[in-house]
């Protein structure tokens, strides 16, 4: 590129324009956060965020999220009969465009019977009986706090026996 011809010109209108330098920081720190999303998308297949799951139970599902994400993550693209990739299209109803992508092929649960059985070979080896009462972890959010409160609840019949209702006394003249 020659000085003063009119692509130098252009770049350097863009690259010396005050609201772009005074932005440059932003694109410096920037980074690119659609892995974390996808992964964070995987675990909400596991754990919608609608139920309320127990801490062991959250913490499983967290788990099988985990584990099928990193069974699957690098899947291999679909091919067709001739050898090429099969590729989708897809709306933007924000850039009003189209895009295609390419289709991976369907996951394979292979690891599944392997986990099964590591499942059922340690519950033969257990000498404990499955109704057995097991403490909580070390880092069991349980240990926290029973409540959100910042004070222990009352008893449930003081909270019943000082319940005041606005609907038991109301009086004849207002109906």
């Amino acid at each position: 590129m020659e000085a003063g011809s009119p692509s130098h010109k252009a770049l350097a209108k863009i690259v010396l324009e005050t609201r772009f330098l005074n932005n440059t920081k932003y694109f410096v720190n920037f980074r690119h956060t659609g892995m974390l999303e996808t992964i964070n998308n995987h675990q909400l297949m596991y754990a919608a965020k609608r139920f309320a799951y127990s801490y062991p139970v959250y913490k499983s599902r967290c788990m099988l999220a985990a584990l099928d994400y990193q069974q699957h993550k690098d899947r291999p693209v679909k091919l067709n009969k001739k050898g090429e990739q099969i590729y989708h299209r897809r709306y933007s109803k924000r850039t009003s465009t189209w895009s295609a992508f390419p289709e991976k092929r369907s996951k394979e649960y292979n690891y599944i019977p392997t986990i099964i059985a590591d499942i059922v070979d340690r519950r033969l080896k257990d000498t404990q009986p499955m109704a057995r009462k097991i403490p909580l972890l070390a880092d069991d959010p349980r240990h926290i706090a029973s409540t959100i409160a910042a004070m222990p609840p009352p008893p449930t019949k003081k909270l019943v026996e000082e319940h005041k209702s606005r609907f038991t006394e109301m009086s004849m003249e207002t109906v």
